[in-house]
């Protein structure tokens, strides 16, 4: 960013080494930062909070994994009963090449931004400078034949529910999907909110596992002009 900086003349407000600008992210009242000496972090490469628990899932100094044959394993045995022993395609459970997909043709997701690291970096005021709300992201390819434009106040609804924010039209994103950034709150929207659309159907197979997670990418939606 400095030499970007220093290419369009802006090096006076930029104008610090990557170091240094390292050096002021550290907020050394938290006690995430309980302990921590840049300089000695900088020879040794590596820094964990006093606090912290880990557990090496990925290097074993013994070469073996918590599993039957103490080997890495793409079969599993326990998940025969869910026809989940190999790795599997499972068809979407919205899917819009199927009967919702008449009402509900477009897949909505969300997703991680550069800008936010789930909902702490929100409000940062230098930050609203480049987004300062929720937007839904949409092809102009499907933007045209429901007579929208950007910039736009739209309706995102289904059979669940439903929230308004403005369009932000792009070729950046495939025709027949939509896209918001994840991590704003309900107050930051015109109305409503995302996870009014969204739904926590359980998955049986990770929920043996405990690994259960929402579906934030299989969700279909429907959008017009509020």
């Amino acid at each position: 960013m400095s030499l970007l900086a220093k290419k369009v003349g802006l090096e006076e407000f930029w104008n610090k080494t990557d170091e240094e600008w390292v050096r002021g992210f550290i907020n050394y009242d938290h006690p995430a930062w309980e302990g921590f000496d840049f300089d000695k972090v900088a020879e040794e490469g590596l820094f964990a909070r006093a606090d912290a628990i880990f557990e090496p899932l990925i290097f074993r100094p013994d070469n073996t994994f918590p599993t039957p044959s103490k080997r890495f394993q793409l079969y599993n045995e326990e998940l025969v009963p869910f026809e989940q022993e190999v790795p599997t395609y499972q068809p979407m459970l919205e899917d819009p090449a199927g009967e919702l997909g008449q009402t509900y043709p477009l897949v909505y997701l969300q997703f991680h931004d550069r800008l936010n690291v789930h909902s702490q970096h929100i409000l940062i005021p230098e930050l609203s400078v480049v987004q300062s709300e929720p937007q839904l992201e949409m092809n102009p390819v499907d933007a045209e034949p429901r007579g929208l434009k950007h910039g736009d106040v739209v309706l995102i609804k289904n059979d669940r529910g439903q929230c308004k924010m403005k369009l932000f039209l792009t070729e950046g994103i495939r025709p027949g999907a939509v896209a918001t950034a994840s991590g704003w709150t309900p107050d930051h929207f015109i109305e409503g909110n995302y996870q009014m659309l969204t739904h926590f159907t359980i998955n049986p197979t990770e929920e043996f596992i405990g690994q259960t997670s929402t579906a934030f990418y299989d969700v279909l939606v429907e959008v017009e002009k509020a």
